[in-house]
């Protein structure tokens, strides 16, 4: 049966979880792990996650640091002009917690391959600035396991810390999905709510995976060319999620430190191919800001809602 349903619009998060379950087993590293390394163990077979099971819950802390060359590197490839103060915008950390991210999927613990999995949705709340010249303690975790009708989508919780702080200066949810055979029949049809806002050019080059993936440590084959994307059901590569919401946020905060501190929450409904000829709308609604990317049929690929805030508001 198939049901009609109209997407309701993005939720800002307005709390995240600090700490983890009291239960669940945390790997202590004194460095962030190897990517090398953790591609390797992508592939290991793995069993699955069997319908109506969970993924167990556990986590992994490490020390962390910014250093200014890659920080210059990141806030030039997403489209902002570095200056002599450096700020840590709202989408670095998660991109800083990549490593942390990989370890928990490649981990003894995850049941099902890092490289069927799909980046969902994202939301983070980010507190205080980050200071790019204090260590990080970065925490993630696995959280909760959802089924849904073609799949299980899974929550990793991250925080990043600085000056031992009992409250974490950023926070993150990022879910993501994993098919898998269900006994599900039912199909839901969303109607997507695009914003009835003037299109703007989105033009981006072959190779944009490619110049980004250095800089993001994220080489999954999907976004670098077209015999690798090829190898996962794509035609061509597909940009970065993460860079796709970061190069928005740009379009409307052309200055960083209005980044530093806020709400926000992203859904990543369809990819974008390479090399992409399409448009990106925007709105402001009281203090948050909506954004959207259409993919080259007019279809919403990204969808993102920012609110700016103060520190510690």
């Amino acid at each position: 049966m198939n049901e009609e349903q109209v997407d309701s619009s993005l939720k800002l998060p307005q709390t995240l979880p600090i700490t983890a379950d009291d239960d669940i087993a945390w790997d202590y590293l004194s460095t962030s792990p190897s990517m090398l390394k953790l591609y390797l163990k992508v592939l290991k077979p793995r069993p699955g996650l069997k319908e109506g099971h969970f993924v167990s819950k556990f986590g992994v802390e490490s020390t962390m640091s910014i250093s200014k060359t890659w920080l210059d590197s990141y806030i030039q490839i997403c489209g902002w002009s570095t200056s002599d103060t450096l700020t840590v915008p709202i989408t670095a950390p998660q991109v800083l917690a990549i490593p942390l991210h990989m370890y928990l999927l490649t981990h003894s613990l995850f049941p099902s391959s890092a490289l069927g999995m799909v980046h969902a949705e994202n939301e983070m709340i980010s507190h205080r600035p980050i200071d790019p010249d204090l260590e990080l303690k970065v925490r993630s975790w696995i959280g909760n396991t959802q089924w849904k009708t073609r799949g299980f989508q899974v929550d990793v919780y991250t925080t990043v810390s600085q000056n031992d702080e009992d409250k974490p200066r950023w926070q993150a949810k990022t879910s993501l999905f994993r098919s898998a055979k269900t006994s599900a029949s039912s199909k839901t049809n969303k109607v997507d709510q695009i914003l009835e806002s003037p299109d703007q050019t989105l033009n981006l080059p072959a190779n944009q995976g490619r110049l980004y993936a250095p800089i993001a440590g994220d080489f999954n084959p999907i976004h670098l060319y077209p015999i690798t994307a090829r190898l996962f059901g794509f035609k061509r590569p597909i940009v970065h999620g993460m860079w796709t919401l970061a190069h928005l946020l740009n379009q409307s905060y052309s200055e960083l430190n209005q980044l530093s501190c806020g709400r926000l929450a992203v859904r990543f409904r369809r990819p974008l191919a390479l090399p992409l000829e399409s448009s990106w709308r925007s709105q402001k609604i009281d203090n948050m800001t909506l954004l959207q990317a259409l993919d080259s049929r007019g279809k919403l690929a990204v969808d993102i809602a920012f609110e700016a805030l103060s520190d510690d508001e």
